[in-house]
């Protein structure tokens, strides 16, 4: 199994949850993700194995040996991992049984009962990337704003919260101060998006009164990327909002001081 050349499916629901975890655990997750055919209905004995020499080239370690050891790491870390479904405020556990067999360099995993209707059998609600886009990825928060942005990506656009994006990546006790927040998860993340990935990203910020809200992303395939058919996402169907519209780069120093009848009818003279 080569790792980059499979495609992960998620419902848009698991996307959206509230969750944290390590590099390592997101590319376990997304490796035995990518081994289901979301069409299918999942058996109750189906097992998933990753083994230490698949992860061996994309990690930064000497040997499989010290892959193995932080798979077996990760694999117990992963048994107690929860996320929230915020639609219906419910935790779940990702795994049912997380195994690690001695001398055998890998690992056996079953997802649980409660997440199967966030990974099979999902029809229209979901998001498809291929893992080459981000397993050169070295940190946890630019994977997780790739999802966000992926989900997306026949829109173009995407604008959150601060207090959305902090609840999401589980920081609500971090970074109060905007700059620490920029400089420690959405600027690294951001880089690391642009330079590994598929997606080109931008973003700027936006002020309710005199604080900074919301993170304001555009974003769009690469160039190379735009030859390869890519499935759109038919919940993604409503326009951008004149506010959205004016604060896309390209429109913002035009937009500037105009009220929202005055940006409507510029976004109707640009249609």
């Amino acid at each position: 199994m080569k790792l980059k050349y499979l495609k992960v499916t998620k419902g848009n629901k698991l996307i959206e949850s509230k969750y944290s975890r390590g590099l390592i655990e997101t590319r376990i997750v997304d490796a035995c993700i990518a081994q289901i055919d979301s069409k299918n209905e999942l058996t109750p004995d189906r097992f998933f194995e990753l083994r230490a020499s698949e992860l061996f080239d994309i990690t930064e370690l000497d040997n499989v040996d010290g892959v193995y050891h932080q798979l077996k790491i990760a694999a117990k870390n992963l048994i107690d991992q929860k996320l929230l479904i915020p639609s219906t405020n419910t935790w779940i556990n990702w795994f049912g049984s997380v195994s690690a067999p001695e001398g055998e360099g890998k690992i056996i995993l079953q997802f649980s009962v409660a997440i199967k209707p966030y990974l099979f059998a999902i029809e229209g609600n979901f998001t498809s990337y291929t893992q080459r886009h981000t397993l050169r990825f070295k940190g946890s928060y630019s994977h997780r704003i790739y999802e966000f942005l992926r989900q997306w990506l026949s829109f173009g656009y995407k604008e959150f919260s601060i207090v959305e994006l902090k609840d999401r990546l589980e920081l609500n006790n971090e970074y109060e101060r905007i700059d620490n927040l920029k400089d420690r998860v959405i600027n690294p993340a951001i880089e690391e998006i642009n330079q590994y990935s598929d997606l080109r990203v931008n973003y700027t910020q936006r002020k309710t009164g005199r604080s900074v809200t919301h993170f304001c992303f555009t974003f769009g395939l690469k160039e190379v990327e735009k030859t390869t058919t890519t499935k759109p996402n038919p919940t993604i169907t409503k326009p951008l909002t004149p506010t959205q519209w004016a604060n896309l780069p390209k429109n913002q120093s035009k937009t500037r001081g105009k009220n929202e009848a005055e940006i409507k009818a510029m976004m109707s003279v640009k249609k």
